[in-house]
């Protein structure tokens, strides 16, 4: 042997057996230790590295065209497949996973809150039985509830006030000249005999 710098640690060539790939690493790690090479266990570890990498790669491949020919083409995940490639297999098959198993999401309390806050704004709304349930039980934590409520109460105190103080409940006319020749005023409300509610 000559002395100087060791020679470079041949990349095995192995034929894909367990026990071929363990006796090919073996050999090189002893021809490394043998030769005199000082980096020869992490030289081996790169190798051994390297062909690890290869195979899952490969694997990945493998697996990545037989999902991809089991797929429905009209599938969402089709064409995120295609973009993510083989590489990006154990995302898709996440995705696919939790498009599979996802649950509708119950409405929480504040959605509905939110939903009765949407219609008591709407002018001549009036809240059913079931919305003040609603805003009863969740009253006691929400300041949206709260306000919600006192919207409902200003615009029942403002169809007292147009209404002189008399009951909240709308006269029902056939049209908007009749509603005037009865003496509405600009701003009153009255129900037409389709039953919505109209202003003049």
């Amino acid at each position: 042997m000559s002395q100087g710098k060791p020679a470079p640690t041949p990349t095995p060539k192995t034929s894909g057996g367990g026990k071929n790939d363990n006796m090919a690493m073996m050999l090189i790690a002893l021809g490394g230790a043998l030769k005199g090479d000082e980096d020869f266990v992490k030289n081996t570890l790169a190798i051994q590295g390297m062909q690890e990498g290869k195979k899952k790669k490969a694997e990945r491949k493998k697996r990545y065209d037989e999902m991809m020919e089991k797929m429905d083409t009209n599938s969402p995940l089709y064409e995120f497949s295609k973009v993510m490639g083989s590489d990006g297999i154990d995302k898709v098959a996440q995705a696919q996973f939790d498009l599979e198993t996802r649950v509708p999401k119950k409405k929480t309390a504040t959605d509905y809150v939110a939903d009765i806050m949407a219609k008591v704004k709407t002018p001549g709304y009036v809240m059913t039985e079931e919305d003040k349930r609603i805003l009863q039980v969740s009253r006691k934590a929400d300041p949206a509830t709260m306000m919600i409520e006192d919207i409902q109460a200003e615009a029942i105190k403002s169809r007292l006030n147009q209404t002189g103080g008399q009951s909240a409940s709308l006269q029902t006319f056939a049209s908007t000249a009749a509603a005037i020749a009865a003496g509405l005023k600009p701003g009153d409300q009255y129900l037409g005999s389709d039953g919505n509610t109209y202003r003049l």
